[in-house]
């Protein structure tokens, strides 16, 4: 698994010799321990310590720039961690904002008593979670291994509870479901200073040049072949692996991939159930593909899985297509295939929708209503709500507040639901269309990529007829409704727990007892939380922290056998 995981105890001695091996360095203040997925030509080291700089540096995730940098600054060393501190000597922290990709960078400079913690622009695939006392700073990427030195009392924070209520997907802001413990959101930097033995989160972000409409008009799809082709590069993996849809993006993917290898490429497509099977199609369109192993699985009914998915995802991100990614997590590990190509986030970045727009295409009318479990408070965020089956909120750039200069908790949701699944599995995922340039190109295409018009376009010219028939925008990837209707017992078994009485009003229980195939998503969210309270906040099953899956099911935790 890709990890990070540091302590900082202020008030111990620094030793005179330092220990540093693959995977740890300590100097008596700082103990610091990383792994890493071995899948990347350029991740051969894990953390590299120059004595002579005296400066630490530790990657997780990849570059997919990074033999450019190399090229660039002239360097003989041939692994990412030892051009990052390079480039660190020469551009301080500020040296990430060079890099393209999505890391995790952890660097501590002996000689300026500092350490930072630095992500890729856009955020990263795995969270980072923080906490501080005024003896210790701890930082994970993995919320259990971080409780395991937590040094407070374990409480669920109401707070973001009910902000997680809202946003259905994530929490919009540096708060986790742990009272305590904080996260460091995309766009932003922890600095730890310490000669004053103090912690502070910055923006980190470059200045942004667009490239003239010509430019953009003419660069779309090369830009996104670019870093197709770069990740194929980084990878070791002589057999290439995407999941497929009957979508424009991962199709667009394949068709690059194809390129790239004569190699047999392995399609995965997962049936989410209901009207959405995606099967069919993708198999039409792999008739006209030479040397491409298609996989398929579809998602069961039932909620055995709902634990150990809220095991890998930490109460993060919560959204029905948990239960596919799960699957796809499955597939590629019984294949023994440690890296997949994702169109994840394309819609996110080839059009970027302003706040009117959303108001003007979700809303007929501009007529909005906050139903009875999304709790609206405009002092500290701006969004709209909606009444609708699923009761969802829109989830919108939230404005900058505590040091956040904004960021899209679409893409935020969307690389946390993917890449913690996969991790778990030794699974690494590549988002070639969650780069800078391409970012720049659809911002400053504007209006005339109006929901991918232009995108579209230009890949009916590039794919065949036969292929391009097929692709449609991918609907939603799970039947809820299905999913809750067989496992409707049990859920509203969890309704009756004393666990939901803390999180919910009685007037609130009584509503989803009353319409509970209404309010079917906010039930299964109900569920997660109840879940996330009897793994994670209880300490029962601190003994099995250290393992990246558990055997448990909804039936052992409502009966006591755990």
């Amino acid at each position: 698994m890709n990890s990070f995981f540091g302590k900082i105890t202020w008030t111990a001695k620094q030793n005179k010799s330092i220990f540093c091996d693959e995977h740890s360095f300590s100097n008596g203040i700082i103990e610091f321990r990383a792994k890493r997925i071995r899948i990347l030509r350029s991740a051969e080291k894990t953390l590299y310590y120059n004595k002579n700089s005296r400066v630490l540096c530790a990657i997780i995730g990849y570059i997919c720039n990074i033999e450019e940098v190399r090229e660039t600054y002239e360097l003989s060393v041939q692994t990412d961690v030892e051009i990052v501190e390079y480039l660190y000597r020469c551009k301080g922290p500020a040296c990430s904002l060079e890099l393209e990709g999505l890391f995790w960078i952890w660097l501590f400079d002996e000689n300026e008593q500092k350490g930072y913690i630095l992500q890729s622009e856009p955020g990263t695939s795995l969270p980072l979670y923080y906490t501080t006392t005024s003896a210790t700073v701890l930082f994970s990427t993995n919320l259990k291994q971080l409780l395991l030195s937590f040094p407070q009392q374990r409480e669920l924070d109401r707070e973001a509870v009910r902000d997680f209520f809202h946003f259905s997907h994530v929490i919009p802001n540096e708060s986790t479901l742990i009272k305590g413990v904080q996260k460091l959101l995309p766009g932003t930097a922890l600095v730890i200073d310490f000669t004053r033995q103090s912690i502070q989160v910055t923006a980190h972000k470059s200045h942004e040049v667009l490239p003239s409409k010509q430019e953009a008009k003419a660069q779309l799809l090369p830009s996104i072949q670019a870093c197709v082709k770069n990740l194929f590069c980084l990878g070791k993996q002589k057999e290439a692996a995407l999941t497929l849809t009957a979508g424009w993006d991962t199709n667009l993917l394949l068709h690059f991939l194809k390129k790239e290898t004569s190699a047999q490429v392995t399609a995965v497509t997962i049936n989410g159930g209901g009207k959405q099977n995606e099967i069919p199609a993708t198999a039409s369109i792999l008739e006209h593909y030479p040397n491409v192993r298609h996989l398929t699985a579809t998602v069961h009914y039932e909620l055995s899985s709902l634990p150990e998915i809220v095991w890998i995802l930490e109460g993060y991100v919560f959204q029905e297509g948990m239960f596919l990614r799960s699957e796809l997590a499955r597939v590629l590990a019984q294949e023994d295939l440690h890296s997949v190509f994702l169109g994840a986030c394309g819609d996110q970045v080839l059009y970027p929708v302003s706040l009117l727009k959303k108001i003007l295409e979700k809303i007929p009318g501009g007529k909005y209503k906050a139903s009875l479990l999304r709790i609206l408070r405009l002092s500290k965020y701006r969004y709209i709500m909606r009444e609708g089956g699923e009761e969802r909120a829109f989830r919108l750039k939230i404005p900058p507040h505590k040091g956040n200069q904004g960021y899209h908790l679409d893409i935020e949701f969307l690389l946390k639901m993917h890449e913690m699944m996969l991790n778990s599995f030794e699974i690494m995922g590549f988002f070639p269309l969650l780069n800078r340039k391409t970012a720049r190109i659809a911002k400053r295409l504007g209006i005339l990529n109006h929901k991918k018009a232009f995108y579209k376009q230009k890949i009916k010219r590039l794919l065949a007829p036969q292929i391009t028939q097929y692709l449609k925008k991918s609907g939603s990837v799970v039947d809820t409704g299905q999913l809750f209707e067989a496992n409707k017992a049990i859920l509203l078994k969890i309704l009756n727990t004393s666990f939901v009485e803390t999180i919910l009003t009685e007037a609130q229980r009584q509503l989803l007892i009353k319409q509970p195939s209404h309010y079917h998503l906010v039930i299964l969210q109900v569920a997660y939380l109840y879940v996330f309270h009897e793994l994670i906040v209880s300490g029962r099953l601190d003994a099995q922290f250290d393992q990246p899956h558990l055997d448990v099911t909804l039936t052992d935790l409502l009966t006591g056998r755990v």
